[in-house]
């Protein structure tokens, strides 16, 4: 069950400047697929989402995942635009987002929300992928949020950063 925030409920709602992202979604153009050698070096790019703050690190990956689409976007996001306009989220990040947002809206069998798995290497910018998931669940009503690391030292640094 979703639920509509209004200004009462939450008092951030102001401070935020609150509107929710609007998406512009590249059209699907049958068997518009990256054709690539084995060893060459691929930049990678959001298959779906244009625009937004451009990614400051390289982000490659390799020829097998580029030549898969990945599901069409049938999420929209709830997100201050201040996070896109001041570059706080990369595009790479929002798609990141995006699916998550997408796939914590499908139930499993068992009845428990479905997720995600971030494996985007280092400096790729998980922990802020993970924030804007956070508050775009925020922003939806779900309230509830549980973070583990594996490494003690990121349960200092890392809260600090979200």
């Amino acid at each position: 069950m979703q639920t509509n925030l209004s200004q009462a409920q939450n008092p951030a709602f102001d401070a935020m400047n609150y509107t929710p992202i609007t998406t512009t979604v590249k059209p699907e153009i049958e068997g518009e697929i990256r054709k690539t050698s084995v060893n060459e070096p691929l930049i990678y790019e959001p298959h779906w989402i244009t625009g937004g703050a451009k990614h400051p690190g390289l982000i490659v990956e390799t020829p097998g995942l580029a030549n898969v689409a990945p599901p069409p976007i049938t999420y929209r996001p709830s997100l201050p635009h201040r996070l896109n306009n001041l570059g706080l989220i990369s595009e790479v990040q929002f798609e990141r987002v995006i699916y998550a947002g997408q796939a914590h809206e499908q139930r499993l069998a068992n009845g428990a929300r479905a997720g995600i798995s971030i494996g985007d290497g280092t400096g790729a910018g998980k922990t802020s992928s993970l924030a804007g998931i956070i508050l775009d669940n925020w922003f939806r009503g779900n309230r509830k949020t549980v973070l583990v690391f594996s490494q003690n030292r990121f349960n200092r640094s890392r809260p600090r950063r979200i």
